[in-house]
């Protein structure tokens, strides 16, 4: 915590809260909080998400009447961090102390504060028949919506209480190796002499997981792109695309060291994590299909659009020569602001095309960002960047491989972003089922014959995994579902038969599916 008074940040997490109950999302309320600040709000924000049903139910036993915003606010804050007690790092009359001194320190909570401390010293005193009296009611006892407690009651009649309750606790810390710049073991081997200890993510060739939480900018050679922040089963998603392309007869050309114009979409790409990772894999894929001795096929001479002697034009968007040869990556993002987080990934990773590169080993696939609808290709506008000078690649007609990471409720990740469980209303899941199937259905038909589609999501809800796929199979008969990781949860579950791999794990929910669409007859 950083080194303000308790009270203030109370003040700030209350209002934080109360940002979030108006349907903010605290990465954008932490984004506009002062540095010093930020810190301790967050740390506070989260515990306190995490309690807020129960600290609504406590509240409602305490006062008959709610009182005005600001004083609510504050009142279920502290209930709630008081609810947090074995993970807080404050006592409980500490709390309760510096809450009432925020309330007097803000004029519209200052004419009730002596009601503030009234109510919270009648909590303390009676802590635990009205704990128990909460824990009675589901509100109270799993702090999320009646909706989403009886959907997963529903589609995890076995593990719907298992979900709900680990959503109560912080996820660890997980990150991916950048293995252009080092080995998983080498880095591993540098946390440890740091003091840093970690163990390698079952299921992941670059995953490593951190026993302890630590700063980004304490991580070693993190400025220099030697790792980033990813969930274990974020990191499936590059392996199962690129591996399932592997397997087909088509690309077996590719071994020989011939990739010839082989070109893969990340749809809906930001921040940039499953882009970073693609390209740290094909970039092994393309090394490990070289010949000894031989050079990358690309020559960082050359810009992509231009062969020796002939100059395609740096913005024309013409395609000659080179770029045909290389391996595209093209990834698209629909908010210009988040495309640029994009942009921010690569260019700390090293990842630009030869010649952009930090590494000693120029990443030999080219990558070019665009701005736009998944399922409006006349909207991708080309993203220019700041520090990279390649040449703008033009929008191929069709696809090798596509990614589609589609927008969700993210209810897979509310460990990691406790605000989803209080900002996301039933309503919104069939509006975001039908932005799925519009995103799914139009980029199918920019995947050539023979290509592969990975759509993923960071849901647990089967409407936007499963079910999603079942109907999209039902209505495309060039479509055939290879064998697929589908629902990934934090304990084993028997959901289908047709879902191969449910491993129990404490990584984030997730519903891959591969597709593979066939040649028409």
């Amino acid at each position: 915590m950083p080194s303000l008074p308790l009270w203030q940040l109370l003040g700030a997490t209350a209002r934080a809260l109360g940002e979030v109950q108006s349907g903010h999302s605290s990465t954008q309320i932490l984004k506009g909080l002062d540095a010093r600040l930020k810190p301790g709000v967050q740390a506070l924000l989260f515990l306190a998400l995490r309690q807020w049903g129960r600290a609504s139910v406590i509240r409602g036993l305490l006062v008959s009447k709610k009182p005005p915003i600001a004083v609510d606010q504050l009142l279920c804050t502290a209930l709630a961090l008081v609810c947090a007690s074995d993970a807080s790092p404050y006592e409980p009359h500490t709390l309760v102390n510096q809450a009432v001194e925020a309330a007097k320190k803000q004029l519209n909570t200052k004419p009730q504060a002596a009601f503030l401390n009234a109510v919270l010293r009648r909590f303390l005193r009676e802590k635990d028949a009205l704990m128990k009296q909460a824990l009675d009611t589901e509100l109270g006892r799993y702090n999320h919506q009646a909706w989403w407690v009886a959907k997963l009651k529903k589609q995890y009649p076995q593990d719907w209480q298992d979900l709900l309750e680990r959503a109560q606790t912080p996820p660890p810390m997980m990150l991916r190796v950048n293995t252009r710049l080092s080995t998983r073991a080498a880095y591993q081997a540098t946390l440890e002499a740091q003091g840093l200890h970690a163990h390698t993510i079952a299921g992941t060739d670059q995953g490593l997981v951190l026993t302890q939480a630590s700063r980004v900018e304490a991580l070693p050679g993190f400025r220099e792109g030697f790792c980033s922040v990813q969930d274990g089963h974020a990191q499936w998603a590059a392996a199962l695309l690129l591996e399932a392309v592997a397997a087909q007869s088509w690309s077996k050309e590719r071994s020989s060291g011939d990739w010839g114009a082989f070109t893969v979409l990340d749809a809906c790409a930001a921040p940039g994590g499953k882009t970073a990772h693609l390209l740290e894999r094909l970039a092994a894929m393309q090394d490990k299909s070289q010949k000894p001795g031989q050079e990358s096929n690309q020559e960082s001479s050359q810009e992509p659009g231009k062969e020796a002697g002939h100059d395609a034009g740096h913005d024309t968007g013409h395609d000659t020569g080179h770029a045909r040869r290389a391996v595209e990556l093209h990834a698209l993002e629909i908010d210009e602001e988040r495309a640029h987080s994009i942009e921010l990934n690569l260019n700390r990773l090293g990842l630009w095309g030869p010649g952009q590169s930090q590494s000693t080993k120029p990443c030999p696939t080219w990558v070019q960002l665009w701005v736009g609808d998944g399922a409006e290709s006349k909207s991708w506008q080309v993203l220019r960047r700041q520090r990279s000078e390649q040449a703008v690649l033009p929008q191929p007609e069709a696809f090798d491989a596509i990614l589609l990471d589609a927008p969700c409720s993210a209810s897979g990740i509310v460990r990691r972003h406790p605000d989803i469980r209080w900002l996301r209303r039933e309503a919104d899941i069939p509006q975001l089922v039908a932005q799925q199937k519009r995103l799914l259905n139009a980029l199918w038909a920019r995947l050539k014959p023979g290509g592969i589609l990975l759509y993923c999501t960071c849901s647990v809800f089967h409407e936007e995994g499963q079910g999603q796929i079942d109907s999209f199979l039902q209505h495309n008969s060039q479509a055939s579902l290879r064998p697929s990781p589908g629902h990934l949860i934090a304990r084993k579950s028997q959901l289908d038969p047709s879902l191969l791999d449910n491993r129990s794990c404490d990584q984030d929910g997730f519903y891959y599916a591969i597709l593979q669409k066939n040649a028409v007859l």
